[in-house]
Order: C-alpha cells, then sequence, then structure tokens
C-alpha cells in the first residue's frame, strides 16, 4: 500500500555539544516537527549503502522544504521508547516530485540519545496525575506527574518545575506534594512560558 505523506509525525534532532570549561558532551536538540513517511528500504536502497559503514534500516519521505539536519535523529512520534529512533545517514533532493528521501540507521546502544530537547517545540497543553481539585487530610503525601505536550498531543522532554503559593502544601522538585496544615494552595507546574495548577484542600 502506497502511503501518503501525512502517515506519520515525525521530529528532528540535531546532533549538538553542549558544556563549559572545556567538558563537552553530545545531545539531541528537537529543530522541528514534520509530516513523513517511513518504510523499509528497497534493494536499491540497500545497493546505494553496500560496501559502506552504513546499514541503512528505512527510509523516509518527506516534503523537500523539510531542513533535515545531517548526522542528527528522527523520532516516530509518540516516541520515547528507544526503539523509534533512527539516526540520520544521507539526505536525496526529488525536487521534481516536492520530496526528499532520508536514509537512516538503527542506533546502537551508545548512540542512543541520553539527552534529548525538545525547547524549540511549544507546549500547549499538559497531562496531570492526579488531575481536577484535591481534597487531602493534613499529613499526607500525593506524587504529581506532570508532562507537557506539543500542538498534536505527543509529550516533549522538558523540565517541569513544581511550586506551591501557601505554606498549607509544600511540593519538592520531583512533584511529591506534602499536606502541612489545614487550607488551601495552589500547586504550580511551569515549563518555559508556559504553565498549569492543580488546587490541593488540606483538610483536618
Amino acid at each position: 500500500m502506497t502511503l501518503a505523506l501525512r502517515d506519520q509525525r515525525l521530529r528532528l534532532y540535531a546532533l549538538t555539544e553542549h558544556g563549559a570549561d572545556g567538558w563537552t558532551r553530545p545531545r539531541y536538540d528537537a529543530v522541528a516537527d514534520v509530516w513523513g513517511r517511513l518504510e523499509p528500504p528497497s534493494g536499491a536502497d540497500l545497493s546505494r549503502f553496500e560496501g559502506t559503514e552504513h546499514t541503512i534500516a528505512a527510509v523516509v519521505t518527506m516534503h523537500w522544504s523539510a531542513v533535515v539536519p545531517k548526522g542528527g535523529m528522527v523520532r516516530v512520534l509518540p516516541g520515547g521508547d528507544g526503539l523509534s529512533d533512527y539516526r540520520i545517514t544521507a539526505v536525496v533532493a526529488r525536487r521534481m516530485t516536492g520530496e526528499q528521501l532520508v536514509y537512516v540507521s538503527s542506533m546502537a546502544e551508545d548512540e542512543k540519545p541520553h539527552e534529548v530537547y525538545d525547547a524549540a517545540i511549544p507546549v500547549t497543553a499538559f497531562t496531570l496525575d492526579p488531575s481536577g481539585p484535591q481534597y487531602v487530610p493534613a499529613g499526607s503525601d500525593v506524587q504529581i506527574t506532570c508532562t507537557p505536550l506539543d500542538a498534536n498531543g505527543y509529550p516533549l522532554a522538558r523540565t517541569v518545575a513544581y511550586s506551591s503559593t501557601t505554606g498549607n502544601v509544600t511540593v519538592d522538585e520531583a512533584g511529591l506534594v506534602h499536606a502541612v496544615s489545614v487550607g488551601f494552595a495552589l500547586v504550580q507546574m511551569n515549563t518555559g512560558s508556559a504553565g498549569t495548577s492543580i488546587a490541593f484542600h488540606v483538610t483536618a
């Protein structure tokens, strides 16, 4: 079956170096989300790279205008499982058809991303667990899980900062809320300019 170019949502990452004082380490920074089609390589595709160090795992077809970072990574969204990440090996433009072919390889264990940053992708929503107002007795603990999402509902690799508006509850950097005393507080979660909150009502 021939697939349309909008069949899969893909995130493109550039491989960059970050650090200071002469000490750096690689990380992947998101540069764009695109629609595309990921398919197994044909015999001709495999022959193209025969005798090279590259073993092609798939061929990604996307619009020719997409800026593909060579040496970077393609992630098939929602991703995050380590199985949907591919290293970009080569890019061939097919302007007559308005497409480009991106040849990708499977990533070895030592190539898989240890650091992935999605700062270029806007946060438009969050998933919260628990969600909605919480009524908890003083002395109890509640673990909040807050996941930033992009405009298509896919999770983003972002650091979330937690804070409380009053001393009736405290919250640590991992989202663990402790009910201190009877009263009310908003536990706020922020990443960049985006944020959300959960109301906590502490009872006796």
